[in-house]
């Protein structure tokens, strides 16, 4: 996400991105210059600062500046930490509908107030699901279906995300078919589709984030 002019890059394009951002810092310091790093959309000098993420939360109320932000006062980076901002500034993400932000404060509900709050667990993770969030539909096939025994829903949701190209939701329906749990026939007609949605987005730089960030949680763990 670029705060200047609101863009959003996957991370495949992160990575080239920071290649070349690498690469030039390299050549200004060679030449003595100035560092100025500036966006690839609008030829702005990049800003991610909170300043600048209020700064475009008021000019054009920009969702994912509002959770992005509301993620920097979840953690206390550059801002006192703060969970009811953090929730707050998901509430109105999430009025704009922001898909994510749904997920998120379906996690607040989990996280602060236990099973009291499931159904609106539960309701909050659906309507990030339908909004595109597959993240989301696979915590929520996993940990709000599959756990209390509706491994039916949950079947649908892996279906849908690993059509979509996610490679845990295919994991979690091999382990199905192992089980009897699914015809060949429909395991083999996702497997084209899972197919199909990755070689569209496939590049060698989406493959560097992807080991990249995968060789950091490792290393967290």
């Amino acid at each position: 996400f670029f705060s200047c002019c609101g863009a959003n890059v996957c991370g495949g394009c992160d990575e080239k991105k920071n290649l070349i951002a690498s690469l030039k810092k390299k050549r200004m310091k060679k030449n003595g210059k100035e560092d100025e790093m500036k966006c690839a959309f609008c030829r702005q000098p990049t800003d991610h600062s909170i300043e600048a993420l209020q700064k475009i939360i008021q000019q054009r109320r920009e969702p994912e500046a509002l959770r992005q932000l509301a993620t920097r006062y979840l953690t206390g980076d550059g801002v006192e930490r703060s969970e009811e901002k953090a929730f707050e500034l998901h509430i109105q993400a999430a009025e704009m509908g922001h898909g994510h932000s749904f997920g998120y404060l379906g996690l607040f509900y989990k996280g602060t107030c236990q099973r009291m709050f499931e159904p609106q667990f539960h309701a909050f993770l659906e309507i990030a699901a339908k909004k595109g969030s597959l993240s989301h539909r696979e915590f929520l096939a996993k940990y709000g279906e599959a756990k209390y025994g509706r491994m039916n829903i949950a079947i649908k949701h892996w279906k849908i995300a690993a059509s979509a190209g996610s490679q845990k939701s295919l994991d979690e329906l091999m382990k199905v078919y192992r089980e009897g749990g699914l015809e060949k026939e429909e395991l083999s007609r996702i497997l084209r589709e899972f197919q199909v949605s990755n070689e569209a987005v496939k590049s060698k730089d989406r493959d560097d984030f992807l080991r990249r960030r995968k060789e950091e949680e490792d290393g967290g763990k």
